[in-house]
C-alpha cells in the first residue's frame, strides 16, 4: 500500500497535511497575471489554463491526480490529490465550509473520512519519497488511526446529508440509513380516468454504444453518454436512474458536444470530451418487458415512442416492445420526427397494421410534428396499400396547443396535442399546473365546437439537466427550468385532468403524459427508479395507478 502520484504531495504537504484548517476557499480569476496582491496560502483557480494555484512568494500549481482518479464535478468542489493502490482509497481536498478539508474517500465516493495530522500515523499508510515527516504528530483513535482533526466539525457533513457510521466514516444518508419516505396522505379518488392514457417514450435509457471499441456510426448515440453523465452529476438531487440501471465505479466515457450539421460534409460534426460516469443502463429485452408490466399494472394503455430511425440505438425500447410475444394488452404508436425515407414510412405503415397499434375511432393513431405533414399522403398511401384503413392524425405542437383553424384545415388533423403546454415563461410546478388548466380550457372554448379533438398532455417538469440550449420556447431564448412535480402535485394534475375529461366527454379521446423515460429534459419520469441502496422507488407510477382504470 503505497501512495501514487507523489508529485502532488511534494508541493502541498506543508499546508495540506499539517492542518486541515490551513486550507482556504479558492478565488476564480481569468488569468493569474491579473492578480495584483495574491494572498499567501490562498488558492486561485485560473480560467486561462484551468489550473489550481497557491501563492507562496511565487505561484505554485497544484497538480491534480491524473489517470483513473475521477474528478467530481464541478472541479473546484473537490480536488483529487493522490491514492493508495490497495485498498482503494483516494485523498482529496474537499470544499465544505468555504475552506478545503483533507478527506479520504474511494473512487465511488461512497464514504469520506477527515484526515489531518493523523495521515502518516495510520498503520495502513505507506508513503515514499519527498515528504518531511519529522514535524508530523498524530492523535490515534480506535478506528485504525482515522482520528478526526480538531478543526473539523461534524455539521459540515450533516448539512450535506451525510451520517457517520460505526467505523467513523461519513456516508450518504440513503446508503447508511435509508430514509423511509412517507408518501403524502392523498385524498380519495373521486372519478378515475376511464379513457386511454399513454406515455411518451424518448428511449434515452439504453446501452451506451459509443463506448464500445468499434461503435456503429449513429450521432444520436451521443445522448446516451450525456444521460449517464447527467445521472451521475444530478443523482444526489434527482431520482434519475431507472430500475434496471446500476451504479458502478466511475469509468471514462466520450461525450459529443456542440453537434452541428455540416452541409459540406453531409453529416453532423461535433467536439468530443471525456467525462467520468458512475451509472449504466444496458437495457435488455427482459427489462423492457418488466417496464411495460409496471405501466400496464398502473393502468396505462399505450406507449407513444419518439421515432428516430428504423434501427437507431435510441429505438431499443420500441424494438424490444415490437418483439415481445406477450404485450400485456399494451398498445403503441409513434411520433414521427423530421422527414422519413420511403423505407421508414413503409416500416411504420406495416407496424400500424398490427393489432397492438393504438387506435381511436377504429383509425391507426399517428403523431406528427409541425414539419412532417407534407409526408402525410405517403403514410396514407402506404397504409391503404397494406389494407390498414385510415390514419387518425394527431397534430403534435412544440409551443403549446396550436391555435389557428386554417392551420388545422391545412394539416387535416383529427386531434391536436402538445409537447409541453408551458415551456418558457414559468418556473414552478404550481405555475405549470395553472397553465395546463388554462390552456386546455382556452382551446376548448375556441375550438370545442369543431370536429377536432384534444389530447391533453400532463407535464411532469422541465429541469433541463444538461443545460441544453436547443429546446424551443416560442422565441430565440433557450428553455428555462420548470421544477419537477412532487407526488402531491402529480396527484393534483390527475385530479384536474379527470374533471376535464368528465366535463368534455366527447372531445377528449385520450391523455398523454410527458414522460415515461425522459432524463435530459423532464424533471420527473414515471418509470420506477433504482436508489443507491438498491431499493426500487415506484412512487410515481403508483400515483398514476390511483387514477387510471
Amino acid at each position: 500500500m503505497k501512495w501514487r502520484r507523489i508529485v502532488a504531495w511534494v508541493v502541498i504537504v506543508s499546508f495540506l497535511v499539517l492542518s486541515v484548517g490551513g486550507l482556504f476557499a479558492q478565488s476564480v480569476v481569468k488569468d493569474l497575471e491579473n492578480v495584483k496582491k495574491p494572498a499567501f496560502g490562498k488558492l486561485y483557480f485560473s480560467k486561462k489554463d484551468s489550473s489550481l494555484n497557491i501563492w507562496k512568494g511565487k505561484w505554485v500549481a497544484l497538480r491534480q491526480a491524473q489517470g483513473d482518479i475521477p474528478t467530481v464535478e464541478p472541479v473546484l468542489e473537490e480536488v483529487p490529490l493522490g491514492f493508495w493502490e490497495l485498498p482503494d482509497r483516494v485523498l482529496v481536498a474537499k470544499l465544505l465550509d468555504g475552506k478545503y478539508h483533507l478527506m479520504q474517500t474511494d473512487r465511488n465516493r461512497s464514504y469520506y473520512v477527515p484526515r489531518g495530522k493523523n495521515l502518516l500515523n495510520d498503520s495502513r499508510t505507506k508513503v515514499t519519497g519527498g515528504l518531511v515527516t519529522g514535524e508530523l504528530v498524530t492523535g490515534n483513535s480506535d478506528v485504525g488511526g482515522l482520528a478526526t482533526p480538531a478543526t473539523f466539525k461534524d455539521a459540515f457533513m450533516t448539512a450535506k446529508g451525510f451520517l457517520k457510521n460505526a467505523q467513523g466514516e461519513w456516508v450518504l444518508r440513503q446508503a447508511q440509513d435509508p430514509i423511509v419516505v412517507v408518501p403524502p396522505v392523498l385524498p380519495p379518488v373521486a372519478d378515475k380516468i376511464k379513457i386511454p392514457v399513454g406515455l411518451i417514450m424518448w428511449d434515452n435509457w439504453t446501452r451506451d454504444y459509443w463506448n464500445d471499441p468499434n461503435p456503429k456510426y449513429d450521432y444520436l448515440i451521443n445522448h446516451i453518454s450525456r444521460n449517464r453523465y447527467a445521472a451521475t452529476v444530478w443523482g444526489q438531487k434527482y431520482n434519475l436512474v431507472p430500475f434496471y440501471g446500476r451504479y458502478h465505479a466511475p469509468e471514462l466515457v466520450k461525450i459529443r458536444t456542440n453537434v452541428k450539421y455540416s452541409p459540406e460534409l453531409g453529416r453532423n460534426t461535433f467536439d468530443e470530451i471525456e467525462k467520468y460516469v458512475e451509472v449504466a443502463y444496458d437495457k435488455t429485452a427482459a427489462d423492457t418487458e418488466r417496464e411495460v408490466k409496471y405501466y400496464r399494472d398502473a393502468g396505462f394503455d399505450f406507449l407513444c415512442f419518439n421515432y428516430y430511425n428504423t434501427d437507431s440505438y435510441l429505438s431499443e425500447t420500441r424494438q424490444h416492445f415490437v418483439a415481445m410475444q406477450n404485450k400485456l394488452g399494451m398498445k403503441m404508436t409513434v411520433k414521427v420526427q423530421n422527414k422519413r425515407s420511403s423505407a421508414e414510412i413503409d416500416h411504420i405503415a406495416q407496424l400500424m397494421t398490427q393489432d397492438y397499434w393504438f387506435r381511436i375511432d377504429g383509425k391507426a393513431v399517428l403523431y406528427m410534428n409541425e414539419g412532417d405533414f407534407e409526408d402525410l399522403p405517403k403514410y396514407r398511401e402506404a397504409l391503404r396499400a397494406k389494407g390498414g384503413g385510415e390514419i387518425y392524425v394527431v397534430y403534435y405542437g412544440f409551443r403549446g396547443y396550436p391555435g389557428v383553424w386554417t392551420d388545422y384545415l391545412a394539416k387535416r388533423n383529427d386531434a391536436i396535442s402538445a409537447y409541453n403546454t408551458s415551456v418558457g415563461g414559468i418556473s414552478t410546478q404550481d405555475e405549470q399546473i395553472a397553465k395546463e388548466v388554462s390552456d386546455r380550457e382556452s382551446w376548448m372554448q375556441q375550438f370545442g365546437h369543431t370536429h377536432v379533438q384534444l389530447i391533453p398532455v400532463i407535464g411532469l417538469g422541465m429541469e433541463n439537466l444538461d443545460k441544453r440550449t436547443d429546446l424551443p420556447t416560442g422565441s430565440s431564448e433557450p428553455v428555462g427550468i420548470i421544477t419537477a412535480a412532487t407526488i402531491g402535485q402529480i396527484d393534483k394534475k390527475l385530479s384536474l385532468v379527470s374533471g376535464f375529461v368528465k366535463k368534455y366527454p366527447t372531445k377528449v379521446p385520450a391523455v398523454l403524459v410527458n414522460s415515461g423515460n425522459e432524463i435530459n429534459e423532464s424533471g420527473e419520469t414515471v418509470v420506477p427508479k433504482r436508489l443507491r441502496d438498491g431499493r426500487i422507488d415506484t412512487s410515481v407510477v403508483d400515483t398514476f395507478g390511483r387514477w387510471l382504470e
